[in-house]
């Protein structure tokens, strides 16, 4: 399991570089975010540093991808969700 979701971190990561956050967004939904949804101390602080690379010009820049908007209006749950 650490294996895999260290392989989906770097994957994830692989598209943040790309700037393909739209897909970064996806991706986190799809294959991140149920295996670090629990967890205090450095799993939570872990999954926000993976969120927080979906705004690259800081969080406090909201960004304007149609999906990632989306996601976080639906997710408010997260460390820095959209409100």
């Amino acid at each position: 399991m650490k294996t895999e979701l260290q392989n989906a971190i770097n994957h994830y990561q692989s598209l943040i570089d790309d700037q393909a956050y739209d897909q970064a967004c996806e991706y986190f939904r799809e294959q991140i975010e149920a295996p670090t949804l629990l967890g205090i101390g450095q799993p939570c602080l872990r999954r926000t540093g993976l969120l927080e690379c979906l705004f690259p010009d800081g969080c406090d820049n909201v960004p304007l991808w149609k999906k990632l908007r989306t996601v976080f209006l639906h997710y408010r749950h997260s460390p820095i969700a959209i409100t």
